[in-house]
């Protein structure tokens, strides 16, 4: 991460079309290695020196819809709704 730092602020004086085209290469290249939490840093990295290229990663598309997905496993799975299920499924197997 600290590489990934150091090499984007060394980047400050260059053309977003250029940067963007770079970031597109780390973005196939580099994020498909790294752990949520570092593809977490890197996205923090970009959108706090240029926020506008962003969309150059895809992948944080990806990342926000599984992140999406996450969220709504668990809100399914706390366990004030599945103590609903159980009670749920309970009177449904006794009005059998």
């Amino acid at each position: 991460m600290e590489r990934f730092a150091e090499w984007l602020a060394s980047k400050d004086a260059m053309s977003d079309v250029r940067l963007a085209a770079y970031l597109k290469k780390v973005d196939s290249w580099l994020l498909p290695k790294l752990s949520g939490l570092a593809i977490l840093q890197v996205l923090q990295l970009v959108e706090a020196r240029r926020p506008r290229l962003l969309p150059a990663l895809s992948l944080s598309s990806a990342w926000q819809s599984r992140l999406d997905q996450a969220m709504t496993y668990s809100d399914l799975c706390k366990p004030s709704a599945l103590m609903r299920l159980a009670t749920a499924l309970e009177a449904e197997r006794n009005d059998d």
